[in-house]
């Protein structure tokens, strides 16, 4: 049994991408359950370099991550890949919430793995589709989905295969990597996210298991790497981080941490900042309280200065990510913002500058529903779910700026 795993061409945002930690997890536990297993990353090779892969490799199964983004470079790969005889499973977000729509349009692909795809891709690959948990696939003319897969235990996941990354040539092509994750999935509710829909909530590993893999990575060559968590909470957080300056020199230190400002303390900043972390990106999302009750942030304007002002005591760098053109959002709410960011200044701001509606999401669903209705001056037509069928949006999302809902082009063709 040979398994391809597949990064689809066309997820760039800019001139940046990740080293797929999430699908060197998948060829790991591939590897572990006794099949062989390589990965085709089409950020680093294009649509040309992927097929290749697969003329050339003769895969029984390929399993491709589906960006919303890209879910045309995916299904491209998926149709060569049936041609060339593979059985095809889609997985990652969209083919996560929108597996219906998958499988009744392309034939070409078997099923869709829903949510976390370690064990599903493993039994995808052994056993026959009702079998597998968690799956979605065709049966006659209905999508057929399984009984859902029950929380695995992280630390029984075996760490990403990062012994196949080729470091040198991801670096040469500006790749943020390794990206490592301490915890999955989030507690909080904010109507735009989908992770803890994805993720069945939040859950970590066990700091030592953690430390494990960073001591794998230095061993490997790697001093550095981001904790790519959606949010370091400050228990877990705390835990994490007495492990790490126990340990450091000898394993791979996270520079950059992404958390939320409600998570946070002096005591834990300060430790960041001695085990060697350089950046803390806090969800600050907005300075007007009225956005961050909309957006169901769960945290007040008081805790965006509060997060920021220890930071930087503690001599961290600061990047905010910011939403720009909420639903409902207006030119004070805007300058409540500006004014928040320029209190603190220098920060940096990894800012969204569009709305994305992303099918999973309450958002989405409400703006579907009509909560927003009055509030839409054009482009509700656009928010239907056959807007993704669509070839001439295929590198677009749906965006809402000011009141006008549109495709927005998000992604480089490569």
């Amino acid at each position: 049994m040979k398994a391809l795993i597949v990064i689809p061409n066309g997820t760039r945002q800019g001139p940046c991408f990740d080293v797929p930690t999430n699908a060197l997890y998948l060829i790991s536990s591939l590897r572990q359950a006794g099949i062989q297993a390589e990965l085709a990353d089409g950020n680093m090779v294009g649509y040309d370099g992927v097929a290749q892969k697969i003329d050339e490799m003769k895969p029984d199964v390929v399993g491709i991550s589906v960006y919303t983004p890209a879910r045309f470079n995916a299904l491209r790969i998926a149709q060569h890949a049936r041609s060339a005889g593979a059985k095809v499973i889609l997985g990652n977000h969209h083919a996560t919430w929108l597996h219906e729509q998958i499988l009744k349009n392309y034939l070409f692909v078997d099923a869709c793995a829903l949510g976390e795809g370690e064990q599903t891709i493993v039994d995808f690959c052994t056993m026959d589709m009702p079998q597998v948990a968690s799956l979605a696939f065709r049966f006659g003319d209905e999508v057929v989905v399984t009984a859902p897969r029950k929380r695995r235990d992280i630390n029984s996941i075996p760490f990403p295969a990062w012994d196949i990354v080729n470091w040198d040539a991801y670096k040469a092509q500006n790749a943020i990597g390794p990206r490592m994750y301490y915890s999955r999935g989030c507690w909080g509710a904010c109507k735009f996210c989908v992770s803890p829909k994805f993720w069945k909530g939040y859950r970590h590993r066990s700091p030592g298991n953690f430390c494990d893999e960073a001591k794998w990575l230095f061993e490997l060559g790697r001093t550095e790497c981001v904790l790519g968590d959606d949010n370091a909470s400050s228990k877990d957080a705390m835990e994490l981080f007495t492990e790490i300056e126990k340990r450091k020199g000898h394993i791979c230190i996270p520079i950059q941490v992404v958390t939320r400002v409600d998570t946070v303390t002096q005591e834990l900043c300060d430790l960041m900042k001695q085990c060697g972390v350089q950046e803390v990106i806090y969800g600050i999302e907005s300075f007007s309280q009225r956005m961050l009750d909309h957006l169901d942030k769960g945290t007040t304007v008081e805790q965006n200065r509060e997060a920021i002002r220890i930071a930087k005591q503690a001599g961290l760098r600061v990047s905010a990510l910011v939403i720009r053109n909420s639903i409902g959002e207006t030119q004070e709410d805007k300058a409540s913002t500006a004014r928040g960011l320029a209190e603190f200044a220098p920060i940096g701001e990894g800012s969204v500058n569009a709305l994305w509606l992303f099918p999973g999401s309450r958002y989405w669903q409400e703006v579907k529903a009509g909560v927003y209705d009055h509030l839409i001056i054009s482009g509700k037509e656009w928010v239907t779910e056959d807007f993704f069928l669509d070839q001439r949006y295929s590198q677009h999302v749906i965006a809402w700026v000011n009141g006008v809902i549109s495709p927005m082009r998000v992604t480089e063709e490569a």
